[in-house]
């Protein structure tokens, strides 16, 4: 089968029309005391269908990131390493018998389109780590919402309230910095089909010299390694948490040792 290249950017989404009906409980944690959590709030409990509950009691639990602002890279893991909780909370304790998704509302995480500033990394990489954690809880959806950097007003609050009411995903509100600007722009973090064409790269003797694979366990990376000794690899290092069976290794190199 042929190979596929997709490549991830940010495409605009419309706004929901309307509510589906159901009730919706949101949880808003993070930010005690300061004007996001409590504008946040505010626009849950105003929102029609929606009540600002306890998480105990929250089918969508929403998380604001700590403030870790350090644009410089090596400040910001500093920031990160020095908190006990690395910026996150304990999940089991604010996932409750309703909840189905869990979000993390970061700052200037992402950048979104060409003229949003640089990205602050503690941010994106709070985001990163929340969605990695999402894999260990299979019975709720992970998602982040990065917001732009600054302070947010109501109108900013209530589409939050929507994202949050919609699908898990990786998505973003971005305004165009108008005093009188329209509501939010929704975005999301898609894949497409890449359209380049992407330039060939032969394995010659020197690329096959040495092949280091990691994850080598997976299906993927042993395919790849199978097809690295169809073409003269000299020495293939497989790297994997969870080792090779020796049955599958005989499989991989019946006749190259």
């Amino acid at each position: 089968a042929a190979l596929t290249v997709a490549v991830e950017d940010w495409q605009q989404t419309p706004s929901p029309t309307s509510a589906n009906g159901t009730r919706n409980g949101i949880a808003i944690l993070g930010d005690t005391g300061g004007t996001l959590a409590q504008l946040l709030t505010d626009a849950a409990s105003t929102r029609r269908g929606c009540d600002a509950v306890p998480p105990s009691e929250a089918d969508i639990v929403a998380v604001i990131a700590p403030a870790l602002n350090q644009r410089d890279l090596t400040e910001a893991i500093e920031q990160i390493a020095d908190r006990s909780d690395v910026g996150l909370p304990d999940y089991t304790a604010i996932i409750g018998p309703r909840c189905r998704a869990v979000w993390l509302i970061t700052a200037g995480g992402e950048r979104v389109r060409p003229g949003d500033a640089a990205v602050r990394p503690a941010q994106a990489a709070l985001a990163a780590m929340h969605r990695s954690v999402g894999f260990e809880f299979g019975d709720q959806s992970f998602g982040t919402l990065d917001l732009p950097a600054g302070e947010v007003d109501e109108r900013s609050a209530a589409a939050v309230v929507d994202v949050l009411l919609g699908n898990a995903g990786a998505m973003a509100l971005r305004t165009n910095g108008a005093p009188h600007d329209a509501a939010p722009r929704r975005f999301a973090r898609t894949l497409r089909k890449c359209r380049d064409s992407a330039d060939r790269r032969p394995l010659d003797a020197a690329a096959l010299e040495n092949v280091v694979i990691t994850g080598g366990s997976g299906a993927i990376c042993l395919r790849y390694a199978q097809y690295s000794v169809e073409h003269g690899a000299r020495r293939i290092i497989l790297l994997s948490r969870n080792g090779l069976a020796p049955e599958v290794l005989s499989q991989l190199t019946p006749r190259h040792r």
